[in-house]
Parts: structure tokens; sequence; C-alpha cells
């Protein structure tokens, strides 16, 4: 598990110059030019590379400094140096946690999602934003303005499920996979009961719903999670 932390991102013209006149060549550069890349930094950092990206090393002192253009995911390996990485307007500043970055050349978006952590937005040492896990931002370079993306709760959350003769015990085994929440049966007996359904991008409460419809059943939210109540299932 990564250890919490906090990632500080700082724009403003005033900072670019200064980042770019310390680059030099490090020696690594990789760039994704036909297809997504996996591979490890360096430093141990894991990321993976999407398509037309390009992350280079850059030689700044105390720092694991990169430039990236395009998008990128990473889960920062623990180091006496931070992790920093830089845009064209961003510096996003890391101690080991996990982000994901699209900063797509000729564009006025920088987008930053935050996995696990806190991430401070600053512009010219004001802090005006900050994100936590599950969270999102967009910064706009033309204006120099952030716009927030609150994290979705559980039951905001929607997934897709193809359910085939589908035993409880399996249906309640993948909710409670895909929406982190705990979902119980009151009687064993259901966990042998047989469903066959399909969920196109739906979110947990009616999904529990059609269920309770389709086996006579009924459901109910208790501290935990939720319950599925029955003696018994049957299909009218």
């Amino acid at each position: 598990m990564l250890r919490a932390a906090v990632l500080t991102l700082l724009a403003g013209l005033g900072f670019i110059a200064y980042w770019y006149s310390q680059q030099s060549d490090a020696g690594y550069e990789l760039v994704a030019d036909a297809e997504v890349i996996q591979t490890e930094l360096p430093d141990q950092t894991a990321v993976v590379l999407e398509k037309g990206a390009r992350i280079t090393a850059m030689e700044i002192e105390n720092e694991r400094a990169y430039s990236l253009k395009g998008e990128a995911y990473f889960e920062i390996h623990p180091d006496t140096k931070p992790f920093v990485l830089y845009t064209d307007a961003l510096r996003i500043r890391d101690i080991g946690t996990a982000f994901r970055v699209k900063a797509p050349e000729n564009n006025d978006t920088i987008w930053v999602e935050v996995k696990e952590g806190i991430v401070q937005l600053e512009k010219e040492g004001n802090t005006n934003l900050e994100i936590k896990a599950g969270e999102s931002a967009y910064y706009l370079k033309s204006v120099g303005s952030f716009t927030k993306k609150e994290a979705m709760t559980k039951e905001q959350t929607r997934a897709s499920f193809q359910f085939i003769e589908s035993k409880m015990a399996d249906v309640v085994a993948q909710l409670e996979q895909q929406f982190g929440v705990h979902v119980e049966l009151e009687n064993a007996a259901l966990a042998n009961c047989e469903i066959s359904v399909e969920f196109e991008q739906e979110q947990l409460i009616p999904i529990l719903e059609i269920i309770s419809i389709t086996l006579n059943l009924d459901y109910e939210e208790t501290d935990k999670g939720y319950r599925i109540l029955g003696t018994a299932c049957t299909v009218d």
C-alpha cells in the first residue's frame, strides 16, 4: 500500500521559464509512439504511458524530476527526494502516491486525477484548491482557473453486469467487488438462487431493486452496507 501523501501543483508563467531553463539531457526518455507502455522509471516509479505520450528525465537538484507531454498514470516509489512532474503549465510535486495526468500538447486544459493521497493546486504560490483521493480537477491555462470534480459515492458509481443463470452468491460477490460495499444475504438458502439479468452502466440501488423484484425478495440498508431479505426465491 502506497503511503498517503501531499501532491503539490504549482501553476503560473513566472515558474515556467525557471523550470525549463534547468532542464538538461539526463539520459532517459520514454516515448509511447505506437502503443501503451507499462514500465518503471529509473527511480522505480511505476508508469503507464498512454499512446502518443512522452516523458523525459530532468536534472534538477534534490528532485526526481521528469517532464510530461500527453497522458500517463504514476504509482510513485518512495524516496528521500520528492518526485516532481513538469508539464507546460503545472508542476506536480508528489511524495508516495498514485495519480493520473493528461497534459496534451497544444491543448488549453490539464487534467489531474488522484487515486491516493491529497493534492494541493497552487497558482503563483497561493493554494486555490485541494483534491482528495478519488477526486479530479481541470486547469484551464488561458484563464488560470481550476475546476474540481468531487469523488462519487459508492451509490453514485455505475457499473455493467451480465448475469446468465448466475447464483446469488456470485452476484453478491461481484456487486461487492465493483461497488466496494458490503452486501449480504439474510438467508444462506438464497446463495443458490439463480438469476438472469443484464445491467448497463447502472447504479447499485436500482440493481438491488431489480434483483429483489425479479426474485420476489426485498433489501434493506444496514450499518455495514446492504442486506438482501427473504427465505426463498421465486421467479414470477
